[in-house]
């Protein structure tokens, strides 16, 4: 299809003396799905911002559907008619889908809203991409991968002819991916063209016709996606050294586990069981994403589960406890205190180890120096706030370690982290494996998980539907 529905000409942003956005040149064709691969975070989030807003720029030019909207001698400030899918923060959860459709719609000048008409004005276009969504719902009921859906129906009812999708691997499985692709080809076919940030070459490949790669605010390279892997990336010199593999076999011969699931119902657990050994690595991949709140509100002990039993250890879980860990997605923003110091945030939920942590000088420093070996020494001095965001996730794990829980939880850990971040993160998962706990990450995409998996448990509609274990040594089975 001809035209051109977005071009970023040499555009340069500055912030706080750094360059954010580094001469940035990127072209989207109409009816394109031009993929972006962020080798780190430098510039995503100013760039997305912008082609969102036309905020003020030091140098260059950006066009839209033909037309200069922004350069560097004049910014008018104002909204740009693209969308940003995220499948997180897009929808208003206590209105139903039709509302946020068209009665959030920038324009929308009814004083009388007729529910019945705005859902059957909505039903065509969920039939158009094969999707069953009732517009009467409401948002905060549908699975992600279907909210991410309205977002991009969202999109095209108020005129978007440019989507930006981040993040969909967070919100989507290989099935919902492969129902993602064909969505946007459709869209495509009709003129809307996508700008796909992806950190996996493997979804690049799936989905886009074009791939650019992007590192320290600059795009490096645009080529063909199918010839954007892993193997390329390295090749120009951007991506991490490969990491050896995790020997697939557990080291110690327990009994009991470590944590065990025994046909817990609560909310959208049906009946789930399951187990997990010290030292082991299990992913719970949940294709839908629908349990993991319920999950880990029943394991932290924030609700008691309508049935069924939680066994740390072999003994009955009361959730009172620090046996059970938690690592959220966006830990980073969530777990820290930035009033508090470095060493307060890393001694955090130490206190039941040593009772009088807070006050014994002597403890605190002997647990620096051990510390120091592997987060170093500066880090001590700085505030929360001047940490890099590596920083803080070693900050996060580690505070998680000398916490000694039985357990962790890792909630989609891999989640909007660049492909350095990732390398890192696996090695902190490693870390807490060595130190014998049992780590459960929990998955919506396989990617990045199976090279620490030693057990894979699938979950569908709130009960295990598969296990497969990884581990020469090991079988695991579905109990009922």
């Amino acid at each position: 299809m001809n035209g051109e529905a977005l071009r970023l000409d040499r555009v340069t942003c500055i912030e706080q003396g750094l360059k954010e956005l580094n001469h940035f040149c990127l072209s989207v064709g109409a009816g394109e799905i031009m993929g972006l691969i962020p080798v780190n975070e430098t510039g995503l989030e100013k760039l997305t911002g912008l082609l969102i807003k036309n905020d003020p720029i030091h140098y260059g030019y950006v066009y839209y559907n033909g037309r200069l909207v922004n350069h560097w001698l004049k910014s008018n400030g104002k909204l740009n008619r693209i969308g940003l899918i995220t499948g997180q923060n897009g929808l208003a959860g206590n209105l139903t889908v039709a509302d946020n459709v068209f009665v959030l719609k920038r324009g929308f000048g009814q004083h009388v809203i007729r529910p019945d008409l705005l859902n059957r004005q909505l039903q065509p276009f969920f039939e158009e991409v094969s999707v069953r969504i009732n517009p009467g719902e409401v948002a905060q009921n549908l699975t992600a991968f279907e909210r991410y859906t309205v977002e991009i129906v969202k999109a095209v009812v108020a005129g978007c002819k440019l989507m930006i999708l981040c993040d969909a691997d967070a919100i989507a499985g290989d099935t919902e991916l492969g129902r993602l692709a064909d969505m946007l080809r459709h869209y495509a076919k009709k003129g809307y063209s996508f700008l796909y940030v992806s950190r996996h070459d493997e979804e690049i490949r799936r989905i886009c016709q074009k791939a650019a790669v992007m590192m320290d605010g600059h795009v490096v390279k645009v080529l063909p996606a199918q010839d954007a892997d892993a193997d390329m990336i390295r090749n120009i010199g951007f991506a991490d050294e490969a990491l050896p593999a995790r020997v697939k076999s557990l080291r110690i011969e327990d009994t009991v586990p470590a944590l065990e699931l025994s046909n817990i119902r609560s909310g959208t657990l049906k009946g789930m069981s399951a187990s997990f050994m010290r030292g082991e690595c299990a992913v719970i991949q949940d294709p839908e994403n629908r349990i993991f709140n319920d999950l880990i509100t029943v394991l932290r002990g924030q609700a008691r589960p309508d049935r069924g039993s939680i066994k740390v250890n072999g003994r009955r879980n009361t959730g009172t406890g620090r046996d059970i860990a938690c690592i959220v997605p966006a830990a980073v923003r969530t777990m820290l205190f930035p009033e508090l110091s470095y060493m307060d945030n890393l001694l955090f939920t130490m206190d039941h180890q040593l009772k009088r942590i807070w006050l014994q000088a002597s403890a605190r420093r002997g647990i620096r120096e051990e510390c120091e070996g592997w987060l170093g020494k500066d880090v001590f001095n700085k505030r929360i706030d001047e940490l890099t965001t590596m920083q803080k996730y070693e900050l996060v794990y580690t505070r998680v370690l000398l916490q000694r829980p039985q357990a962790v939880l890792c909630v989609q850990p891999f989640m909007q982290a660049d492909v350095s971040l990732r390398a890192r993160v696996r090695e902190l998962i490693r870390m807490l494996l060595n130190r014998n706990i049992a780590v459960i990450i929990l998955a919506v995409s396989l990617t990045d998980t199976l090279s620490l998996a030693d057990v894979l448990w699938t979950v569908k509609n709130g009960l295990v539907e598969k296990a497969e274990s990884f581990c020469p040594d090991k079988t695991v089975e579905i109990s009922r």
